[in-house]
């Protein structure tokens, strides 16, 4: 009872601690790096834990799923969102990246309205108004009487598209798992975004920079534990609550990231959190909520 709420819970403190991780390293050796170190691990975690557990080395999905639709999902979500995504931890810091990525509820309904053909009821307008608004408040300033920004617009651009990217590996998954063990489901998705990381690493010539940062030792601690918290744990606890209970619940309860984040961020990173950036953090997340209640 209740077991795909208590995943997603679960997930979201994963989430959490994988940022946090991924922000102090990122910080260290570069955000690419970080991409792709942090997946390599997260693969090995994933085969560890199914060779051991069921004897199975190479990931399937069943005949009510898609394989081809699961793979694009990683290839979107983990390869080209969490490319941007990660570079934005450093522009701009894990926590006001996580609440731009409090869109991604919205964000997916609003996709599934284009691509899918959905119906995007006025319910689900006032939840992009209103979680747009709280997001504004944490990224504008007030000078002069004019609105200028409070963070870097690149970093919050590579934001935005990794909050696309996610939104779009959420729509590819939910049609493509099916009744898929959700480890298995994770590997594919890990997989998929390798064979993208390779060839762009190659073509950008930054493999030296890899192999550089692999040498330090506490980003290689932080990259650790992010990648067990984060691509092992965290994704595949999602995907097991979205086979548990109804998408819905999964969104509300992770969309309680950006305030979650902010008590460890000020303890790690020293961040200065104003009254209207905990108050515009609050009306983002109640704009989620009000998408599914």
């Amino acid at each position: 009872m209740y077991a795909g709420e208590i995943a997603a819970l679960m997930a979201t403190g994963c989430w959490m601690i994988s940022a946090l991780s991924f922000e102090a390293s990122g910080k260290r050796i570069g955000s690419l790096p970080v991409n792709i170190i942090r997946l390599v691990l997260g693969i090995c975690f994933m085969e560890l834990f199914l060779i051991f557990t069921r004897a199975v080395w190479i990931p399937v999905i069943p005949e009510d799923g898609s394989f081809w639709l699961m793979y694009a999902s990683g290839f979107v979500g983990f390869f080209i969102g969490d490319m941007m995504l990660f570079r934005s931890y450093v522009e701009i810091g894990s926590r006001v990246a996580l609440l731009i990525l409090s869109f991604v509820p919205p964000i997916t309904a609003f996709m599934e309205w284009i691509i899918l053909g959905q119906l995007l009821s006025l319910q689900g307008w006032i939840s992009m108004a209103v979680t747009l608004t709280g997001v504004l408040l944490v990224l504008l300033k007030s000078e002069d009487k004019k609105f200028k920004l409070k963070h870097p617009i690149k970093g919050i651009l590579l934001a935005v598209g990794g909050t696309l990217g996610q939104s779009t590996g959420m729509i590819l998954s939910r049609s493509g798992i099916g009744s898929a063990d959700p480890v298995q489901a994770t590997l594919i998705r890990a997989l998929a975004a390798l064979t993208g990381f390779i060839p762009f690493f190659f073509i950008l010539g930054i493999w030296p920079k890899v192999f550089k940062g692999m040498r330090n030792k506490q980003a290689m601690a932080q990259l650790s534990l992010g990648s067990l918290f984060g691509p092992f744990i965290g994704v595949t606890l999602m995907l097991y609550a979205m086979q548990h209970t109804t998408a819905a619940r999964v969104s509300i309860i992770t969309a309680l990231i950006p305030v979650v984040v902010i008590p460890p961020s000020i303890i790690l990173f020293k961040d200065k959190i104003g009254m209207r950036e905990l108050i515009g953090a609050c009306i983002a997340v109640f704009g989620v909520i009000i998408l599914f209640i």
